[in-house]
């Protein structure tokens, strides 16, 4: 067993310092942690006494405020008298305070998880550390102005409007834009490495500069949205510009971990919610910050509004801006608005056959409790799940198979009542199945959303080979003989409303081309969605930190139980489909 050196004179140091440094403290300790489990948790149980020792210098004196590291210099509790926590709820003194029960459970609960990540031998990066102290925070009412050691600062945002003077006129969004699924603010992020050749080059200049020369191509972006007779939504292209941000963090990218992905704790800070930006209307359509590491890489961070663009629109239109960045004149793929096309006033025609009708409304709990994980499969992983379906269903596409899995195991984790019906949907791409197609160029939102439903009782019963065959039979609902015009495409509208939590919706973004955005630094490495949503996943081409290419899927679940029943069933799934020890593939 390797001898722990310095732990005591290092606990010592963390008596007087904030949550902040202390949970760093840890990241450095899990390094002298062997593997074995007495000692583990002789380690884990010092670390997580210093934690609530040091929890108790949430409180100051009279209600003000918090010193350097957003927190009190000494440990609470050491005088009596009336102290008060940052919520202004009162902890007795007189001889000693005792940590109130949101700190008491935050303890035990930080204590499990680090119990939990050293017996199973997982890498602890700062991002986890990161994550952990977020929700420590957010359960005992600590601001957490401070993480990690890495910190963000930021210039005053700007609007950047086009290049050239560009027509000022009113566009109507069409018929598939103007849902209220897609009134929302759709996050993406860009990692790149330092490119030794672009040393002496900032590239907020190079993005901000090729951003108003795209801008003068794609200006409907740098209106505003205003909504009309029957609520009709259209851009107002009055070109006020779209919201910039240039921001530097003190991280290099190997300080953030080995693997970059969702979930990244620390969103609030790469992707700055302007105050009064995120709204639907009167609002910047577009918002980006490029944030520089002290390694010479950079994450480039964008925030859309969902009505002006599907996944396929924002990868076209962030293509252009690399192409422009990298020194051309306009993007090779010109824009195209023309979304009168895609009204049923100007394309009505005979509607396709019927399809299976749904009128479940699905909600998604935005509770910021949700419990994240990513999980990384491999071609290995896939060809596992392929096995465990009959031998008519292996033609499956890669998509269909994960999609098929991800729904049973998740509703064996929910454990809903055993007749509840358990919908999934997914959006597809929609563009080549109108007839005619809507032209190359086209930016706006084209898609349909099949829709599959079993009750929870045949999903937890039944084999892998029932959901996959559920998923198949309806992507029939999105084929040329089924949607053939604007009407079949309108008759997913209103159809799911995200309302319920036993509703599942996932995204396939293998093909969008976030991940080969070059904005003059390379392909990124990664490039996708910043985090899932609650009962919402994304299929995301990934490299792993040992190079092995896969797709990456974001998962956010109610619960830690939840999420631990969830893996475990994906684990016996790779089980069977292997026939070895269940190891699910590590990030």
């Amino acid at each position: 067993m390797t001898e722990v050196k310095g732990l005591n004179a290092s606990f010592k140091a963390v008596y007087n310092n904030g949550l902040v440094n202390q949970i760093s403290m840890v990241f450095n300790l899990y390094r002298y942690c062997t593997v074995e489990t007495a000692h583990i948790s002789v380690c884990v149980c010092a670390i997580t006494s210093s934690l609530q020792k040091t929890l108790m210098t949430n409180v100051t004196k009279d209600g003000k405020g918090f010193g350097a590291n957003g927190f009190d210099g000494g440990v609470g509790g050491s005088s009596g008298g009336s102290w008060r926590n940052s919520g202004g709820r009162a902890i007795s003194g007189g001889g000693g305070s005792k940590p109130n029960w949101r700190l008491r459970s935050m303890t035990c609960w930080f204590f499990s998880r680090m119990v939990h990540k050293l017996s199973s031998k997982d890498v602890i990066t700062p991002l986890t550390l990161n994550g952990y102290y977020k929700h420590i925070c957010h359960h005992t009412k600590i601001p957490s102005k401070a993480k990690m050691g890495f910190s963000v600062s930021r210039r005053a945002p700007e609007l950047i409007v086009p290049a050239k003077p560009t027509p000022r006129d009113l566009k109507t969004l069409s018929d598939i834009d103007d849902q209220e699924r897609f009134r929302l603010q759709i996050p993406v992020i860009m990692v790149y490495r330092s490119d030794p050749s672009m040393s002496n080059i900032n590239p907020a200049s190079v993005i901000r500069e090729a951003l108003a020369k795209v801008l003068v191509f794609y200006y409907p972006l740098a209106g505003r949205l205003k909504e009309g007779p029957a609520g009709k939504l259209m851009v107002d292209c009055s070109g006020e510009g779209v919201l910039f941000i240039e921001a530097e963090a003190d991280v290099t990218l190997s300080q953030l971990g080995d693997a970059i992905h969702p979930p990244f704790p620390c969103i609030d800070d790469l992707l700055y919610d302007v105050p009064g930006s995120s709204g639907i209307l009167d609002s910047p359509l577009l918002l980006l910050q490029v944030t520089r590491l002290q390694c010479g890489g950079f994450i480039f961070a964008t925030r859309l509004n969902h009505t002006m663009s599907d996944a396929g629109g924002l990868a076209q239109f962030l293509s252009g801006l690399g192409e422009i960045a990298r020194g051309a004149t306009s993007p090779s793929t010109l824009p195209v608005w023309q979304r009168e096309m895609l009204c049923t006033s100007e394309r009505d025609g005979p509607p396709g056959p019927p399809m299976t009708p749904f009128n479940h409304k699905l909600g998604y709990n935005t509770n910021d409790n949700m419990v994240h994980k990513p999980l990384f499969f491999t071609t290995n992983d896939i060809s596992a799940f392929r096995r465990l379906v009959p031998t008519h269903l292996q033609r499956c596409s890669t998509f269909e198979v994960l999609t098929a899995c991800l729904w049973r195991c998740r509703t064996i984790a929910l454990q809903p009542d055993p007749e509840e019906e358990m919908p999934i949907m997914w959006p597809v791409n929609a563009r080549n199945l109108l007839d005619p197609p809507v032209p190359v160029g086209y930016y706006g939102n084209v898609v349909a959303f099949p829709v599959a439903i079993s009750t929870a009782r045949d999903l937890c019963n039944k084999p892998l080979g029932y959901a996959l065959e559920l998923v198949k039979k309806a992507k029939l609902d999105a084929t040329k003989s089924r949607i053939g015009s604007v009407r079949d495409l309108i008759a997913f509208k209103g159809r799911l409303h995200f309302t319920s939590v036993r509703g599942y919706n996932i995204s396939d973004l293998t093909r969008a081309g976030f991940d080969k955005v070059d904005l003059g630094w390379g392909k990124p490495v990664y490039g996708g969605t910043a985090r899932a949503r609650a009962g919402v996943s994304f299929c995301i081409p990934y490299t792993s930190n040992k190079g092995e290419s896969g797709i990456l899927i974001p998962v956010c679940l109610p619960s830690e139980v939840m999420m631990d029943r969830f893996v475990k069933e994906v684990n016996n799934m790779l089980v069977l489909g292997k026939n070895e020890l269940p190891v699910l593939s590590k990030l």
